[in-house]
């Protein structure tokens, strides 16, 4: 996060936090880029492995960006419906997805996977996934930035709790519908999924690509995921991916996976199976979804 430098008889200059180290006569001279309000400037420190610049004394406005409250309701307002303000400081994403739309999500039905021509055609499910990633992108990138920022701002669960998330009516709590890639987290997802099927989650990690025939062409996690013995003396392994049985969809994926974006948040109704080998001692865990709009999934670093 960047602060505003004034001077008398000087123009406004931005600068680091990094660089005020060595600045320190500006501490009374500083005020915030974006709502001009002034900020208590403390020395650099190194307190808990991270280095605090500023403390906990900024006085933002209600609607600055730097603000939690003023970030989300910058998204709201070009979320095109999706994120709404529903009280002062409360927000609610919805994600509206008709029976058929999530039949479409699922490559568990057959007519989906019969006629994805039909489906993939549907401006309104077009419309609603345009809504939807970007109103996730700027989630990554506020969740991005909380978890970079000074341990005394803001953080990521306090955020979080400022939003209410329903999806197909129901409420449902943040930690069960984003998760990363890290074996705890994607155990919680499968479990999730195993309960019901046709469940909307977001996966975010590293993805490859690879093309299985002519029409079809799958989306990897690409870290692989091996966990201790299970109760049962299985070796568990999971692993998430994605169908995708439109050429141009994977080919711009893959462009993008080219140019070194390929960390991504994907957007996807999943169905959760397990499957033991014969003669051996693993159990696999896969959680499975289809990509039928390039709108389901944002490439960022």
């Amino acid at each position: 996060m960047n602060i505003r430098m004034t001077v008398a008889n000087s123009r406004g200059v931005i600068m680091s936090l990094d660089e005020l180290d060595n600045n320190q006569d500006l501490k009374d001279t500083l005020s915030c880029v974006d709502c001009q309000n002034k900020i208590s400037y403390v020395s650099a420190s190194i307190k808990n492995s991270r280095r605090s610049h500023l403390r906990a004394t900024w006085n933002h406005k209600a609607d600055c960006k730097f603000n939690g409250i003023g970030l989300f309701r910058q998204l709201c307002k070009d979320s095109d419906g999706a994120f709404t303000e529903i009280g002062e400081g409360k927000f609610l994403f919805q994600i509206d997805l008709n029976n058929k739309e999530r039949r479409g999500m699922s490559i568990s039905n057959r007519q989906a996977e019969n006629k994805p021509t039909s489906l993939l055609s549907n401006q309104n499910l077009e419309n609603r996934f345009t809504s939807y990633i970007r109103t996730l992108k700027r989630i990554v990138e506020i969740k991005k930035m909380l978890e970079e920022s000074d341990e005394n701002d803001v953080r990521d669960s306090q955020i979080r709790n400022l939003i209410t998330l329903q999806i197909n009516g129901q409420k449902v709590n943040w930690s069960q519908f984003y998760y990363e890639e890290e074996t705890g987290q994607l155990k919680k997802c499968f479990n999730y999924g195993q309960k019901d099927t046709n469940k909307i989650v977001c996966i975010e990690g590293m993805y490859s690509i690879r093309k299985v025939h002519d029409t079809l062409y799958v989306l990897t996690l690409k870290k692989p995921f091996e966990r201790d013995r299970n109760e049962h003396g299985h070796k568990e392994i999971l692993s998430v991916s994605f169908q995708i049985r439109q050429k141009e969809i994977a080919e711009n994926f893959q462009k993008s996976i080219d140019a070194g974006m390929n960390k991504a948040t994907v957007l996807s109704v999943v169905n959760c199976s397990k499957s033991a080998v014969k003669n051996d001692d693993y159990l696999y865990l896969d959680i499975r979804g289809d990509i039928i709009s390039g709108k389901q999934i944002y490439f960022h670093k």
